[in-house]
């Protein structure tokens, strides 16, 4: 399981209301967050995301210009 800096957590909902909480996650990929009971079940949610998309393989390889 991925840590999840509670500092952090504790920032993004100090920072933003729900409303902007449900629109980052639905951009980190999220679906329904407006389901998750609290704010700070939504902005560990978005850090959890965020952390997983650093671990996510790149594509690699040639790339041919025609």
């Amino acid at each position: 399981m991925l840590n999840i800096d509670e500092d952090k957590a504790q920032e993004l909902v100090d920072e933003n209301t729900r409303k902007e909480l449900n629109v980052l996650a639905r951009e980190e990929g999220i679906k329904d967050p407006e389901e998750l009971p609290r704010k700070m079940a939504v902005a560990k949610e978005i850090l959890r995301a965020r952390k997983a998309n650093e671990y996510v393989n790149k594509p690699t390889g040639l790339y041919i210009e025609k």
